[in-house]
């Protein structure tokens, strides 16, 4: 599940909406990633930022996800983000 760390609705329709939607048809021990993205668009500027990574963190752990922040345009943790799902299988 991908979300912009500069949205907040977005943050709050992977908890509301995507979660239990994927929790509804996912096998019992399919691995899941939140994903913070866009997070060059608040470097440097964090007051841009509308979803604190730290939130992100508790949210993931709390509900069993993996979790990362990553921005394409730095290319920062992108082809992280796809390793750590393949190390869970």
């Amino acid at each position: 599940m991908v979300y912009d760390v500069n949205k907040r609705s977005t943050f709050e329709s992977c908890c509301d909406h995507w979660l239990p939607s994927f929790r509804e048809v996912a096998a019992e021990n399919a691995v899941i990633i939140l994903v913070g993205n866009q997070i060059d668009r608040c470097q440097g500027n964090e007051d841009f930022r509308e979803v604190p990574q730290q939130e992100g963190e508790e949210f993931a752990k709390e509900h069993g996800l993996l979790f990362v922040e990553t921005s394409a345009v730095l290319n920062c943790n992108v082809v992280d983000a796809f390793q750590r799902l393949l190390e869970c299988k």
